[in-house]
């Protein structure tokens, strides 16, 4: 009888304990896996970054094409002379209020004839007394085939179509 009791004590105790363990809050429930701390998700998103897994070839492509216009924006960037560069960024920085390497890289592809034909910056001189030469824009036009046209110091650019 005395180990009937005690079977029967032990069956209600062991209930007791899973029903009270089935109620907890999860929360406070001890878990199998460690706790995703912010430094495991974020190595995570750098791997899922540096080495992208694909559920089809279309997203293969998709992933390609993105890799290789990123190179192509970084090449033609890495490219350009500084004062091009200076010039686009200036361009593009006055109309958009701040300039990204894709916004230089698409203004100057849209505008390469007007930025390779600018004149070569002048040397800055350090002497204190030194004043910069001035140009003189002689006219502006529109050329026949609708192009801006600007002469300065006798030497005429055209703009773009």
């Amino acid at each position: 009888m005395k180990h009937f009791l005690t079977g029967v004590l032990t069956l209600i105790v062991g209930l007791l304990i899973g029903a009270i363990y089935l109620n907890w809050p999860s929360e406070w429930r001890l878990k199998d896996e460690p706790p995703q701390t912010e430094e495991l998700t974020v190595s995570q998103q750098i791997q899922e970054f540096l080495d992208p897994s694909f559920e089809n070839s279309n997203d293969v492509l998709l992933f390609r094409r993105a890799l290789l216009q990123d190179a192509y924006i970084d090449s033609v960037f890495y490219a350009l002379p500084n004062d091009v560069l200076e010039n686009v960024a200036a361009v593009v920085i006055n109309k958009q209020g701040r300039a990204t390497k894709e916004t230089i890289v698409v203004e100057y592809s849209n505008n390469s004839e007007v930025y390779n034909n600018l004149p070569p910056p002048d040397a800055k001189a350090t002497d204190s007394n030194f004043t910069a030469p001035t140009a003189t824009v002689a006219s502006t036009s529109k050329s026949e085939d609708n192009s801006d046209s600007v002469t300065i110091n006798g030497k005429t650019y055209y703009g773009k179509k």
